[in-house]
């Protein structure tokens, strides 16, 4: 499952999608999304993935070097609960089988409550520092 662009998003103050991880990203492209009509913010309030398939040519990235031509985009929502707490982009250079889709799915969960434990800490270490 080559996958040479992967963005991890998480939400902030209920309006902001913010890109905290990734690679295959040019310089230019977006860190946060604020637009509630794009796919990200789509894919974060229904809380269902969401995949995008490209012609050829349609869609490529720099990388290494090299210009590699994206397939497929893939969108996951990181959900606890019923709370979305980000989302999980991920762009193939060819279509995922139902085994790879069915392993990326199996560890969504993990991430998001691993992504919302590390925002707990974050939130109490900030809470910690401002009563010094």
């Amino acid at each position: 499952m080559p996958i040479p662009l992967m963005g991890l998003y998480v939400i902030e103050n209920d309006n902001i999608l913010n890109r905290v991880a990734g690679t295959g990203y040019c310089a230019s492209a977006p860190k946060k999304y604020t637009n509630k009509d794009c796919i990200h913010f789509h894919v974060v309030e229904t809380k269902k993935p969401y995949k995008l398939r490209f012609g050829e040519h349609q869609y490529s990235i720099d990388l290494n070097g090299e210009r590699l031509e994206i397939e497929e985009m893939h969108y996951f929502p990181l959900t606890v609960g019923q709370q979305s707490i980000g989302l999980l982009e991920l762009g193939c250079l060819e279509s995922i089988n139902d085994s790879d889709y069915k392993w990326v799915k199996s560890v969504i969960h993990d991430l998001a409550i691993s992504l919302q434990l590390t925002q707990n800490i974050e939130l109490q270490a900030k809470a910690e520092k401002t009563r010094k």
